[in-house]
C-alpha cells in the first residue's frame, strides 16, 4: 500500500513538473493564436474603415460638386425620341444584359460587343464575334466609326474594390474617347437585382450597385458623355428590380428587352 502511495506521489510530481515546464509553450501558443485573431480582426476593421473613410470623402466631394453646380449654369439635358435608324451607327459594349438587348431588343442594325461574364478588367483581351468575325475592342474601335457608343459594365465586377473598378472604368471611357473622338458616349447604369437577391447576397446587392453607379455617373459631362439609368423603368416602389420582370433575380425576361430598347429610343441625344 505504501509503495502504491509513493508511486502516486511520484506520478503527481512528474505531472506537475511537466505542466510547469510545458505551460510556457502552451501559453505562448494560446497567446500567439489570440494575437493572430486580433490582427486579422484589425485588418478587416482597417479595410472597413478605409472604405467608410473613402465614402465620407466622396460624400464631401459630392456635396462640393453639388454646390459648384448650383452656383454655376446648369446644363439642361434634352433627351429626344428617335426611331430605330438612330442606332445604325451605334455600338453597344457590355456583358450579359447587353447581350440580351442584342438578342431580343430588335436592334439588328446596331453593332454589339457583348459577352457574358465580360468585365472592365479583361475588356481589352476579350474577343467577341462581330459580323461573324472574332475581334477585340481596340480593333473594332480602330477600324470603324460610331456615332453613339453605349457602355454597360459593372455587375460582374461587384466583388472587386469599387474605387479601383471605377478607375478602370474611367480609363476605358477615356480609351473610347481617344479612338472615337466625335461619338456620343452613353454610360448606362447597372441594372438592379431583386429585393430577394439583394438581401441575401453580400456582394451582388443594390447597395453596392448604387455605390458603383454613382461612381461611374461622375464621368458624364453632359456634353459628349451622358448617363442613362434604366432602373427608373424596371424598379419596383422600393428601388429594386421588380420581380415580375425577371426569371433569375438578375436579368429581365427576353420579352422585356424590347421595352428596354423603346426606353433607349426615348432617351437619345442628337448632336447637330
Amino acid at each position: 500500500m505504501k509503495s502504491m502511495i509513493n508511486k502516486s506521489r511520484v506520478f503527481i510530481v512528474i505531472f506537475l513538473f511537466s505542466m510547469i515546464i510545458g505551460s510556457p509553450f502552451v501559453i505562448k501558443q494560446v497567446i500567439a493564436k489570440k494575437v493572430q485573431e486580433i490582427q486579422s480582426s484589425k485588418e478587416i476593421a482597417e479595410i472597413d474603415n478605409n472604405e467608410n473613410s473613402n465614402d465620407n470623402i466622396e460624400t464631401v466631394e459630392n456635396k462640393e460638386e453639388e454646390n459648384k453646380t448650383s452656383n454655376s449654369k446648369k446644363i439642361d439635358i434634352k433627351f429626344e425620341k428617335v426611331d430605330k435608324s438612330y442606332f445604325d451607327d451605334a455600338l453597344f459594349i457590355g456583358d450579359s444584359r447587353t447581350e440580351g438587348i442584342s438578342e431580343y431588343g430588335g436592334l439588328d442594325n446596331a453593332t454589339f460587343f457583348a459577352d457574358t461574364g465580360s468585365n472592365i478588367y479583361d475588356i481589352y483581351d476579350t474577343s467577341v464575334s462581330v459580323n461573324n468575325k472574332n475581334v477585340k475592342i481596340e480593333q473594332l474601335l480602330s477600324t470603324n466609326k460610331y456615332g453613339k457608343i453605349y457602355v454597360m459594365m459593372g455587375i460582374n465586377e461587384l466583388g472587386y474594390n469599387l474605387d479601383r473598378t471605377a478607375k478602370k472604368y474611367e480609363e476605358f471611357i477615356n480609351f473610347i474617347k481617344g479612338k472615337q473622338k466625335n461619338s456620343i458616349i452613353y454610360i448606362e447604369a447597372n441594372l438592379h437585382v431583386t429585393k430577394a437577391k439583394s438581401e441575401s447576397d453580400k456582394t451582388f446587392n443594390n447597395q453596392r450597385i448604387n455605390k458603383y453607379n454613382e461612381k461611374i455617373r461622375k464621368f458624364s459631362d453632359n456634353k459628349n458623355i451622358f448617363y442613362l439609368d434604366i432602373n427608373e423603368y424596371f424598379d419596383d416602389e422600393e428601388h429594386n428590380l421588380n420581380a415580375k420582370y425577371t426569371h433569375d433575380n438578375i436579368h429581365v425576361y427576353a420579352k422585356y428587352y424590347k421595352e428596354w430598347t423603346n426606353w433607349l429610343k426615348e432617351h437619345a441625344i442628337k448632336v447637330n
